[in-house]
């Protein structure tokens, strides 16, 4: 409750501000005569085993300086707490001129008029140069500019479990299921399960545990969490219930996943069981993928973009770079968004990372590993679509999922409060937003 009594009180402020005729452009940057120019520009965490997030982005924000004259502070913004700290700095004229932002945060800031659209700073050909830029054209106007691409949620499998099993590579529900409870061993004969069948979590504070855990199995039994405007949620429904109901199975009733399901995050329980041999089968992204697995050469692993129930999907985010209405110089704004999407920019971002690339003139540079998802089964991919209170809904329905797979609450009491609250944020949003 704190959490959405920040959120509605940062609102209520945005909205204030606005009301009062708070300039477009903030004095936050602004620069005596002479003086170089100062942009800010905020982005999510980045940084991999090898390097942190500022020695991946010096190189190209040092060129763009040098070409600009001008200074770019640069700003790492945590996943946990990232909305609210754009609401909240906004709120207060603290925030970027260039941020990072997913499909559901969109919708509040654009009602408030936080975010600029950008479509008259980009030429015809710019556009038709970027894979998906139309995805980025939110609730009537061009507020993203498509920035990462891909990082399917795929289901890893061990090779070497599966064969002994006899198994072929999980295509079904069914097929993960079986497995899982065939793979599920006390092989060191002391009474105790040291390999399991399905590896996974729902321990994690953030909702973006979601992608990994729980939004491909919802979408393939047929269900989503919103209605396709974005405005109303449709989460108690026949399929979001099978699909949790699949889920508890496996931890309750089959008890084919590691009991430290509840206690330990995604990430550590996949190096833990997954990466050491002890887990047949798992779901994480494919960059937690490229950045682990080659740690563990000795383990032989193969892949499953989607499994197959009434229909067969799995998450694909694209993210967005973003100029912001309060930017001291919106045309610099843009152009530091151009270069950090520039050649340039991309072959630096993939000496780290092995996302694909948002332009058609730059190669698919994705981890060789993963490209048969991207090249053969982009069909099966998708995002979260724009929603109203998105994010508070997610974070909401993830604290539902975690009491009922603690059963804590059953599997209708958890979706009903989900799609009651959800509809209430959304209901109490418009009404502040008329």
């Amino acid at each position: 409750m704190k959490r959405v009594i920040a959120l509605l009180a940062a609102c209520a402020l945005m909205t204030s501000l606005a009301a009062c005729g708070s300039p477009a452009g903030s004095e936050k940057n602004a620069s005596a005569p002479g003086e170089a120019k100062q942009l800010t520009w905020w982005m999510p965490p980045y940084a991999t085993v090898d390097a942190l997030d500022e020695e991946i982005w010096a190189p190209v924000i040092q060129s763009f300086e040098e070409k600009n004259n001008c200074k770019v502070e640069f700003t790492v913004i945590p996943w946990e707490g990232y909305e609210e700290k754009y609401l909240t700095s906004i709120a207060g004229n603290a925030g970027p001129d260039v941020g990072y932002m997913y499909v559901e945060m969109y919708p509040p800031f654009i009602t408030m008029g936080a975010v600029a659209d950008v479509n008259s700073y980009f030429t015809q050909e710019e556009k038709d140069n970027f894979i998906a830029w139309d995805s980025g054209y939110i609730m009537g106007g061009q507020y993203g500019v498509p920035f990462a691409s891909g990082d399917p949620r795929v289901i890893l499998y061990n090779k070497t479990i599966l064969d002994e099993l006899g198994e072929q590579p999980p295509k079904t529900w069914e097929d993960l299921r079986r497995i899982a409870k065939a793979a599920t061993q006390d092989k060191d004969g002391d009474g105790n399960i040291d390999q399991w069948g399905y590896v996974t979590s729902f321990a994690d504070s953030y909702y973006g545990l979601l992608p990994s855990t729980y939004y491909p199995f919802l979408w393939q039994a047929g269900g989503d969490i919103y209605n396709e405007a974005g405005d109303e949620v449709i989460i108690d429904s026949p399929a979001g219930k099978k699909s949790l109901q699949f889920l508890y199975d496996l931890i309750h009733v089959d008890k084919v996943v590691p009991p430290e399901w509840s206690s330990v995050t995604l990430n550590d329980i996949f190096v833990s069981h997954f990466c050491s041999g002890k887990g047949a089968m798992t779901m994480v992204s494919s960059g937690d993928a490229c950045n682990y697995l080659p740690n563990y050469p000795d383990l032989e692993w193969g892949y499953v973009t989607a499994l197959e129930d009434e229909e067969s999907w799995t998450f694909a985010p694209t993210d967005y770079l973003t100029l912001m209405s309060s930017s001291s110089d919106p045309q610099l704004s843009v152009d530091l968004i151009k270069h950090v999407l520039s050649k340039e920019g991309i072959d630096r971002l993939h000496e780290f990372h092995t996302q694909a690339s948002p332009r058609k003139d730059v190669p698919y540079l994705g981890s060789p590993l993963f490209e048969d998802a991207y090249l053969k089964d982009g069909g099966k991919m998708r995002t979260l679509n724009a929603t109203l209170e998105g994010t508070l809904v997610y974070d909401y329905l993830l604290k539902q999922i975690q009491l009922i797979m603690n059963d804590q609450i059953s599997i209708d009491e958890g979706l009903a409060e989900a799609q009651q609250y959800g509809n209430q944020a959304i209901a109490d949003f418009k009404s502040r937003n008329q």
